[in-house]
C-alpha cells in the first residue's frame, strides 16, 4: 500500500528580502499528532479552534512540532532527542522542521539578518507588521512585504491569547529543556515593537519558513 504524504504548500508568492527569501505568510500545515499511545499529544492548533483563523493567519505550533522532533528522533544515522522538556545541544545548523522541502525553520542569526534589512531598527517591528489587524494603533507599514499578522498564540492551559495584539514566531534555537528562542511582534504605536524572547516549548506560536 502506498502512503500519501501531505506536504506544506505555499499559497502566496515568496518574498526576497536582502539575501534571504521568506514565505510571505505563516505556515498553515497540519502535521497531525506527535508520539503514540499514552504519549500521543497534539502538535498544532487553529486560534480558538476555528479553521477560518488558520486560513487567514496559519496554524500555531509547539516548538517540538516546529522542529519536527519525531523526524529528528527517528533519524537512523543521527537520532536526536529534542523537544519539550528535552534540551539538545547538537541540533543541525539548518533544521527543515515542519517547513516544505527546500525551506527551513529560521535560526536566530537569520532573524537578526532580517531585522538588519529594516535599516531603521528602532522601528523594525512596524516595518515588518501588516497594514491592518493590529489594535491600539499598532498597524505596520509592511514596507518589506513580510506582513506579520497579530494572530496570537496558544497556551498549554488550553486557552488562546493575544489575537489583534501579538505575533510570536519560533526560531530553531533551543535555550534549555523548557524554552526556545522566539521572535515577538507586539501592538504598539511607538518605537521598538519587535524583540527576541524565550517562549515555552509547550506553547504554540506561528512558523515562518526561510528558503535554503
Amino acid at each position: 500500500m502506498n502512503m500519501v504524504v501531505h506536504e506544506p504548500t505555499i499559497k502566496k508568492p515568496t518574498n526576497p528580502i536582502g539575501d534571504q527569501t521568506w514565505m510571505a505568510e505563516n505556515l498553515n500545515f497540519d502535521p497531525g499528532q506527535g508520539g503514540s499511545g499514552d504519549y500521543k499529544y497534539r502538535w498544532s492548533w487553529c486560534y480558538d479552534n476555528k479553521k477560518k483563523n488558520c486560513d487567514v493567519g496559519g496554524r500555531l505550533y509547539t516548538w517540538a512540532a516546529a522542529i519536527d522532533s519525531l523526524k529528528l528522533a527517528n533519524d537512523v544515522e543521527n537520532p536526536i532527542e529534542c523537544g519539550d522538556r528535552k534540551y539538545c545541544d547538537s541540533l543541525p545548523a539548518r533544521i527543515r522542521g515542519v517547513c516544505i522541502e527546500g525551506w527551513h525553520l529560521p535560526s536566530r542569526d537569520e532573524w537578526n539578518d532580517l531585522i538588519m534589512m529594516a535599516v531603521d531598527t528602532a522601528n523594525a517591528g512596524r516595518i515588518f507588521k501588516s497594514l491592518t489587524g493590529w489594535v491600539n494603533g499598532g498597524n505596520g507599514t509592511d514596507s518589506l512585504g513580510f506582513s506579520a499578522l497579530p494572530v496570537g498564540y496558544y497556551q498549554d492551559n488550553g486557552k488562546y491569547y493575544g489575537a489583534g495584539g501579538i505575533s510570536r514566531m519560533w526560531s530553531s534555537q533551543s535555550v534549555n529543556d523548557l524554552f526556545a528562542t522566539e521572535m515577538g511582534f507586539n501592538s504598539n504605536s511607538n518605537g521598538f515593537v519587535l524583540n527576541f524572547g524565550v517562549g515555552y516549548k509547550s506553547f504554540a506560536y506561528s512558523v515562518r519558513c526561510v528558503k535554503d
